[in-house]
């Protein structure tokens, strides 16, 4: 392939590989989750604690924020939250989270509405996290912040 203007060079070569590797990631089986767990088995003390009765909510939550932050897949990443709290309709932080991540202003209201109700079944650095996405997305930056400074006492990496 001859290129006529060689300033479009590193332009055409970024663009192959982009869609490169947008291929291969699209081919690709099911991510695997790297668990946070201690050497006994327990959950490592550096990870807020997911509190859910669900192990598939559990896997799915946690494919769900591979998927949105990590692979930058938004819309799988919205669709194994939706699958997560339909597997625990009581996971607050998985209501949270959708609330947080979706675009839907209606999805968004239901999503909080469902997390407030069942904030009591979280543990208390979920309800921190909770109330920091909620505060951050709507407007009460004040509390997001308070919410956000202790979670980084308990958690600082």
């Amino acid at each position: 392939m001859k290129i006529q203007n060689p300033f479009l060079y590193p332009v055409i070569v970024l663009a192959m590989a982009g869609a490169t590797f947008a291929s291969a990631r699209t081919q690709a089986q099911e991510p695997t989750i790297a668990t946070h767990t201690a050497a006994d088995g327990a959950p490592a003390a550096e990870v807020v604690p997911v509190t859910t009765s669900s192990p598939d909510a559990r896997h799915d939550y946690e494919l769900a924020l591979l998927y949105h932050e990590d692979l930058l897949f938004v819309d799988k990443g919205l669709v194994s939250l939706r699958k997560a709290v339909k597997a625990d309709p009581r996971f607050a932080l998985g209501h949270a989270t959708l609330a947080y991540f979706t675009t839907d202003p209606l999805e968004e209201r239901r999503e909080y509405a469902l997390a407030q109700k069942y904030m009591a079944n979280a543990s208390p650095d979920e309800r921190l996290l909770i109330r920091w996405m909620d505060g951050a997305k709507n407007g009460g930056l004040v509390p997001a912040i308070a919410a956000l400074k202790d979670l980084l006492a308990k958690y600082p990496n």
